[in-house]
């Protein structure tokens, strides 16, 4: 799995990226040298994906897929839109599946909105942020509908001051006191956005190791119903709100929603039981939905059906006959 990290370059030489790098490219400089000048992009690699047992001392969350840094922001961590355009663009030839993109700007751009749209469009996976300001808006291009936007919290799950927030937030993740790599090797510590981003899009990185073909729209659904939702106190309320999102990020429960398969079925008093392993969080999110195709059919059709949860179970009966007697089923999660 390639993620391509569209940044201030990354220092590819050092033994956390070691054997996984791909080579990139400099669209600040213009050239092929996509070495990091200022420290942001490798940080922010470190937390997607830093080897792990190398007696280093972090691990990224995905430390086996490939990196491909791509240098869109200058010594000075700031870059033009054509830059950040272009460098999309880029990865998606190289064929990145994920792009991370730590960085945003006051006002839109169709041409930065077009790279990003067509990105998506080809199965690319796109993450960003809200930003740093502390503020009610959260900035281009974490805007745009299609984008993955996330928003930071606190070591106690509370939303950090400076994490902007409002209705295009998707989800938030840990964004103070970020352990990662130093753009000289050694352990630094982060804060910001740009590093809760980064662990959503080694996440979906994961989520892409599962299922390869995973798009935009899949991998939102699965972060969202996976994020653990009113840890934050006051403001987090149930389901989506605009300071959280639909939630703290949860890798484990997130890469548990896709790997979640039918296990049980059984047929009593003409009722269909069909059952599968859940999440703790499962009765509180209702994250299922099971579609059903008649025999010799080729569509598929929801089913009114009743759902159960125990601790660790969701349990689903059907009762119609009709639906029932030589149908496929299919399990299916709902999209947020």
């Amino acid at each position: 799995m390639l993620v391509a990290v569209l940044d201030t370059g990354v220092n590819t030489n050092l033994t956390e990226f070691s054997g996984r790098c791909a080579a990139g490219y400099n669209f600040a400089g213009g050239n092929a040298n996509a070495g990091d000048d200022h420290g942001h992009g490798t940080a922010v690699a470190g937390v997607i994906c830093a080897n792990v047992n190398n007696a280093h001392q972090v691990a990224g969350v995905d430390w086996h897929c490939r990196l491909l840094p791509v240098k869109v922001l200058d010594a000075n961590n700031s870059g033009l839109y054509s830059w950040w355009a272009q460098g999309i663009d880029y990865a998606v030839s190289r064929g990145a599946k994920v792009i991370n993109l730590s960085a945003g700007g006051s006002s839109a751009n169709s041409t930065l909105t077009r790279a990003i749209t067509n990105a998506i469009a080809r199965g690319v996976i796109f993450v960003t942020i809200t930003h740093n300001h502390g503020a009610g808006t959260i900035t281009f291009p974490g805007n745009l509908a299609d984008s993955i936007t996330v928003g930071a919290t606190d070591r106690s799950d509370q939303r950090t001051p400076f994490s902007n927030y409002g209705p295009q937030i998707d989800l938030v993740a840990p964004g103070t006191n970020i352990a990662t790599v130093g753009r000289a090797g050694g352990l630094q510590y982060w804060w910001g956005t740009s590093f809760a981003a980064p662990q959503v899009a080694g996440v979906c990185a994961l989520l892409c190791a599962v299922n390869p073909t995973l798009n935009q729209r899949q991998a939102r659904s699965l972060l969202c119903l996976g994020a653990e939702d009113r840890v934050g106190g006051t403001n987090d309320a149930p389901g989506f709100d605009n300071y959280y999102g639909w939630g703290r990020l949860n890798a484990y429960n997130s890469v548990a929603l896709a790997q979640t398969k039918i296990d049980h079925a059984s047929v009593a008093n003409g009722a269909l039981v069909l059952s599968w392993p859940n999440l703790s969080n499962a009765s509180n999110r209702q994250p299922f939905r099971v579609e059903y195709q008649p025999l010799g059919g080729t569509n598929w059709y929801p089913c009114a059906a009743t759902f159960s949860y125990s601790t660790n179970r969701t349990w689903w009966t059907n009762a119609n006959l009709r639906e029932v007697r030589g149908a496929c089923y299919r399990l299916r999660l709902r999209e947020n």
